[in-house]
């Protein structure tokens, strides 16, 4: 399904501020690459790419690239 109306912002951030009185130091995100959408959505948000590991995912029948992002919570 296409993005591009919102929904995926509006939910990481309503999640952002829920964890934020919880106390935790910082949030991490993991997303199966290629997936210039969710990076942008991640990176829309603040995020910073922390890492890549190769061929550890799986979909479709063959390996993914997971790479990962992280935000500190103040």
């Amino acid at each position: 399904m296409p993005g591009g109306n919102g929904i995926g912002t509006r939910l990481h951030r309503k999640r952002l501020e829920r964890l934020r009185p919880l106390g935790g130091h910082c949030a991490v995100g993991g997303i199966a690459l290629p997936n210039p959408a969710s990076v942008a959505l991640q990176e829309r948000l603040d995020f910073v790419k922390i890492g890549r590991l190769h061929e550890i995912g799986l979909g479709s029948g063959r390996s993914l690239d997971v790479g990962y992002w992280e935000i500190r919570l103040p």
